[in-house]
C-alpha cells in the first residue's frame, strides 16, 4: 500500500478574498408580520424605509438581516453578503461578468456592494467600505440584563417568549 501523500493547499491571490459574512437578504410578503417575529427573536431594528427593514444584533455589524418587501408575494432568499478583505478584492468582484455595483449609503454603515449571480442561480453580494458600529457597553439593555443567560445547553430563550424557568 502506498503512503498517502498530503497535498499542499495554497490560497491563490487571484481569487476574491472574503473576510466573513456581513448580512443576508430575504424577501417577505408581509414586512409587519416578519418585523414582529424578528423583534421577538431578539433582533433590533436598525433602519426602515418603504421597501426594507434592516436588523442588527449586539455586535459591531450595522445590520445582519435585510428584510425586503416581496415583489412576488412569496418569501424568498436573496443571497448572503460577505465583506471583501481589501479594496482590490472588491474591485475583482466588481469586474466579474454581470456584476452590479450599488451604494449602501442610505443604510447604516454605508459602503458599496457588488451583486453577482452564482452558477447555481443564487445571488452573492460582496461589501466593502462599510463602517462598523460601536456596540453599547454593558448593560446593553434592561431587557437583556433581566433575562440572564440568553442561551443555555438545554434552553433557548427568545425575547418575545420568556421561559418559565430562568
Amino acid at each position: 500500500m502506498a503512503a498517502t501523500q498530503l497535498r499542499t493547499v495554497t490560497n491563490n491571490s487571484s481569487k476574491i478574498q472574503l473576510e466573513r459574512i456581513a448580512h443576508v437578504y430575504f424577501e417577505h410578503p408581509d414586512l409587519d408580520a416578519f418585523n414582529q417575529f424578528a423583534l421577538d427573536f431578539g433582533l433590533v431594528e436598525a433602519f426602515r424605509d418603504d421597501e426594507h427593514i434592516l436588523y442588527r444584533g449586539y455586535g459591531v455589524d450595522p445590520y445582519c438581516y435585510v428584510a425586503q418587501r416581496s415583489k412576488t408575494n412569496t418569501p424568498s432568499f436573496d443571497g448572503a453578503a460577505f465583506f471583501a478583505q481589501t479594496k482590490s478584492d472588491f474591485e475583482k468582484a466588481a469586474a466579474l461578468d454581470g456584476a452590479k455595483v450599488s451604494e449602501l449609503s442610505p443604510f447604516p454603515g454605508g459602503g458599496k456592494k457588488v451583486t453577482v449571480k452564482s452558477p447555481s442561480g443564487f445571488y452573492i453580494h460582496v461589501v466593502y467600505g462599510q463602517k462598523a458600529r460601536q456596540p453599547a457597553q454593558k448593560p446593553m439593555s434592561a431587557q437583556v440584563e433581566s433575562l440572564g443567560p440568553l442561551n443555555g445547553s438545554m434552553s433557548k430563550h427568545r425575547f418575545g417568549k420568556i421561559a418559565d424557568k430562568l
